[in-house]
């Protein structure tokens, strides 16, 4: 099961319907449609009761978008965390900051005789 697949399906559980949910992605709506009966098939469970212009969430539906949300926020936030650690900057006590060297010594920017 894919991260990507996994959010199609919370847009599909969002929006109620699956040619929304195709238009909010920019994805064809067969597309998105054959990307759910897939994770259907690989979980072997009817996640979607689909009537004329809506779909309705199973109970399994249901505890798959609980989950799906949990997962979801847990990988965003470490990306998000990974970013800034990336861009030089780390928490320390609960604070941001980014890392500052010693003027004082010689590989961290200042000049060789200890001025900044």
């Amino acid at each position: 099961m894919e991260l990507r697949v996994l959010r199609y399906f919370l847009a599909v559980a969002r929006e109620g319907n699956i040619t929304a949910a195709a238009n909010f992605l920019h994805l064809t709506q067969p597309t998105l449609s054959r990307q759910i009966k897939d994770l259907e098939n690989e979980l072997g469970q009817r996640l979607l009761i689909r009537k004329s212009h809506q779909v309705v969430l199973t109970p399994e539906g249901m505890l798959l978008r609980k989950r799906a949300e949990e997962i979801i926020a847990m990988v965003d936030k470490r990306q998000n965390r990974s970013r800034i650690y990336l861009s030089g900057k780390h928490y320390k006590r609960g604070y941001l900051y980014r890392e500052r060297r010693d003027p004082r010594h010689k590989d961290s920017g200042g000049d060789h005789k200890g001025n900044a």
